[in-house]
């Protein structure tokens, strides 16, 4: 199965955007999680953006798919009303119990990808050499 590209009209430019900068966001959150000598070589950065997705993101976007799954649809027809309000305020918890925020919540959310990469940037030269 191959999930279809976002639409090149008004919303779907929109939405390109919005899920830009949350993945800009993640990523800078996941930065700061890494091991800085992972990070050296490309088969290093391919490994880790891999465990990554299948620790942290992918269980997310599976979770949020079977509520929506669950979720009983008036028309098949009708256009998608999903958004990321719908993950507003909900919070998770991680395998240490410690309660997890949405994204929304995320430092670096709602930022351009321009500033986030900036912000990415910083953060990375802020970063204490292991």
């Amino acid at each position: 199965m191959s999930i279809p590209p976002l639409s090149d009209n008004s919303d779907g430019a929109e939405k390109k955007a919005q899920i830009q900068a949350h993945a800009c966001a993640l990523a800078a959150l996941l930065y700061e999680e890494t091991d800085p000598e992972q990070v050296k070589a490309l088969a290093g950065i391919e490994a880790t953006v891999r465990g990554h997705l299948l620790e942290h993101v992918s269980p997310e976007i599976g979770e949020f798919l079977l509520q929506q799954a669950a979720v009983p649809r008036v028309d098949e027809s009708a256009a998608s009303t999903v958004s990321s309000d719908d993950c507003e305020g909900q919070t998770s918890a991680n395998s240490a119990g410690e309660s997890l925020h949405t994204l929304e919540s995320l430092p670096g959310a709602g930022l351009s990808v321009g500033q986030c990469q900036r912000s990415f940037t910083s953060q990375q030269q802020k970063r204490p050499k292991h």
